[in-house]
């Protein structure tokens, strides 16, 4: 992946975490809640808000650590994808929602950063069958696809004022 190629990517990441534009960006669909409305499940079998934004923050410290050039710790592997939705903000215990999306949008600006400056080098580098580069574009649309599960929970609680309608 060429530098030119990284400016698209760091485009879609900015626009799934705080720019507003086609779709709604993590960082407005989570503005707003109060505790209560983080964790309303309309049934059981749903994951509530606050568990969508641990799941993302899991693998987006994740992500970090890859940009980075660090070791996986041990937390943040995991037995399964179903974990990642109750996963403790790093090994915290339970925090505060407002704790929580402090924390998620802390790791958006460390991942920001990192994806300003990262290297055609860096992208090139193989994960598994795969690169680096290649692994960032679907990671940027998992968090463009939990926020949209988001804003579909916000309209169900009744809890939604698009922004497009201002």
């Amino acid at each position: 992946m060429s530098a030119k190629q990284a400016h698209p990517l760091l485009n879609q990441f900015e626009h799934a975490w705080e720019k507003l534009a086609w779709n709604v960006p993590f960082k407005t669909a989570t503005e707003g809640l109060s505790e209560k409305d983080a964790d309303w499940k309309p049934v059981e079998t749903i994951h509530s808000i606050r568990q969508i934004m641990k799941h993302s923050s899991f693998y987006n410290e994740r992500m970090l650590h890859r940009l980075r050039g660090l070791p996986i710790p041990d937390r943040l592997k995991s037995e399964s994808n179903a974990e990642t939705f109750h996963a403790d903000a790093a090994g915290s215990g339970q925090v505060s929602w407002e704790a929580e999306r402090a924390r998620a949008i802390g790791l958006y600006e460390q991942l920001h950063a990192e994806l300003r400056d990262v290297t055609d080098e860096k992208l090139n580098e193989p994960i598994g069958e795969t690169t680096l580069g290649n692994e960032l574009n679907l990671w940027v649309m998992h968090d463009a696809y939990h926020a949209g599960q988001i804003v579909l929970l916000r309209k169900q609680l009744g809890n939604w004022k698009s922004p497009y309608e201002e």
